[in-house]
């Protein structure tokens, strides 16, 4: 089993490179789904959540407001800091236990976490092998307006927020450009299979005490 850690900016294109591993055979772990899991009313998170910020980020339906949660913890770098170290021990436990359920299902899978704190919540050590998605802070900017409505000052904040994507790229085993057209994407994917379907061979093989040499692999 590999497992590999999926990472970027906003909207750098994240999910669309998690799509087409996922169609190429691996199995697919989102952290988003995880945290509005974590968010549900009454759990350990949400009392957190309420206790640190208030009542006032809750809907109706005392559900958390994601957004409104957002535009309080982005306007501070130490409400954001705050909120991450209530959030990320509970999102490490989840992708402990969500690997260790994994393994036993499968020697030979790929999992893959796909997470946009990857590196900032240091879950980057659960991993073998990490991929950062790129694209020009230009074409973070368009789309973070285009399809979220922020303004452009919101938008530059909330990318600014995260560790630089110099910084992620040079941390990362594989890098895939996203700011070319689909295609170019997928190309690039398709290459970072093959060098992750080899790696997670070699690494069954050590497990099982198989000699790398005897076996070829089959894509």
């Amino acid at each position: 089993m590999l497992i590999v850690g999926l990472t970027g900016g906003l909207a750098t294109g994240k999910t669309t490179v998690a799509k087409f591993i996922e169609n190429l055979g691996a199995t697919v772990l989102d952290a988003d789904a995880i945290v509005r899991e974590l968010y549900t009313p009454g759990s350990d998170v949400w009392k957190k959540i309420v206790k640190a910020f208030g009542r006032e980020v809750l809907m109706p339906d005392r559900s958390v407001d994601r957004k409104k949660l957002a535009a309080i913890v982005f306007s501070n770098r130490q409400t954001l800091d705050r909120l991450n170290k209530l959030v990320h021990p509970s999102v490490l436990k989840h992708f402990q236990q969500e690997i260790a359920d994994f393994s036993e299902s499968q020697d030979w899978g790929i999992l893959v976490l796909n997470v946009p704190l990857l590196f900032e919540a240091g879950l980057q050590k659960l991993c073998d092998k990490t991929v950062v998605v790129t694209a020009r802070l230009r074409t973070q900017l368009d789309r973070l307006y285009l399809r979220d409505g922020f303004s452009k000052e919101e938008a530059a904040k909330r990318i600014a927020s995260q560790m630089p994507l110099t910084e992620k790229v040079r941390r990362a085993d594989f890098v895939v450009d996203n700011d070319a057209g689909l295609e170019h994407t997928r190309e690039q994917v398709l290459v970072i299979w093959s060098d992750l379907a080899r790696a997670n061979t070699a690494k069954a093989r050590v497990v099982k005490g198989i000699p790398v040499r005897k076996r070829r692999l089959m894509i």
